[in-house]
């Protein structure tokens, strides 16, 4: 077994930036503007890579779940030209993982993001995700590599169209759909230079 102090190179090259993990939306309420998912199951195994799995004890969103608001709702990712249409209201550890109550904005992202997952257009959660290498449990299984997150930091939750693996029945959180590690910095890179022509201006 290894700790985040000694992540083998496969590791810290897959947990590089922001992480992404798709679920299903549990509980749609357009009156009230209420989206409920459970957006982690713990203590379940997700095959991320060819010979990589992934888990997430309990209680690995502690932090969250004493300070729901920071976790933002977007439509569609951040990295990859989405809005920022709600926050969580409530964040709860629950037996079978990790469950969010997220209240949508009035606006017109928050409006089109309700009316595309009232018609089932949208319909998968993808959690955003920074891991913490110390908190991060690596054991080798054969020439599988497992990976366990002890605590990791919750930064938002997107609604998307399609996790990375389709709509598989049995599998209740997978890798949602990501850009090319390379692409994403450089669009960091940009929005960066963005706002400071702005601050200049």
């Amino acid at each position: 077994m290894m700790s985040g102090l000694t992540l083998p190179t496969e590791v810290a090259e897959a947990y590089v930036g922001i992480q992404h993990r798709s679920a299903t939306l549990h509980a749609l309420n357009t009156e009230q503007r209420i989206i409920e998912l459970r957006a982690v199951p713990y203590d379940y195994e997700t095959q991320i890579d060819e010979h990589m799995f992934e888990a997430f004890e309990k209680r690995a969103f502690a932090r969250a779940v004493k300070d729901p608001e920071r976790c933002k709702l977007w439509l569609r990712h951040s990295v990859d030209g989405g809005r920022i249409v709600g926050q969580a209201l409530k964040v709860e550890d629950r037996d079978d993982g990790l469950w969010l109550e997220t209240r949508v904005s009035k606006t017109p992202a928050g409006d089109e993001l309700l009316t595309l997952a009232d018609d089932g257009v949208l319909d998968e959660a993808s959690i955003e995700f920074a891991p913490i290498r110390e908190a991060m449990i690596v054991r080798r299984r054969g020439e599988d590599l497992v990976v366990r997150h002890r605590r990791a930091h919750l930064k938002g939750v997107a609604v998307v169209p399609h996790g990375a693996y389709g709509r598989q029945a049995l599998v209740t959180a997978v890798r949602d759909d990501r850009p090319d590690p390379e692409e994403t910095r450089e669009h960091q890179r940009a929005e960066w230079l963005n706002r400071l022509r702005a601050r200049t201006a």
